[in-house]
């Protein structure tokens, strides 16, 4: 069976980006015009209310706000141990 994802599509200075969790955590933050790569469109649900992506949404916005610093979110990464390496600094 092929991983769901739920996304939610948020404005910010650097342009349209689209929210991307798992059941597990954030998956991907994206721009609007970006391949999800690998992921394929009918295994994205969008999600305006999802508790992971308004989460995500809100610390950005305070980040962008100059509010924040440091996130605090669950995520759900999928990538080589180096890529994870470099996510997780």
């Amino acid at each position: 069976m092929k991983q769901q994802y739920i996304s939610k599509t948020m404005d910010s200075p650097v342009g349209r980006m689209i929210l991307m969790a798992s059941q597990k955590g954030l998956a991907a933050i994206i721009w609007e015009r970006d391949d999800p790569h690998g992921v394929q469109k009918e295994n994205i649900i969008p999600d305006d209310h999802h508790p992971v992506l308004l989460k995500a949404e809100k610390q950005l916005k305070e980040y962008f706000n100059r509010e924040r610093q440091i996130f605090s979110l669950d995520l759900d990464f999928n990538g080589t141990e180096f890529q994870k390496k470099v996510w997780n600094a």
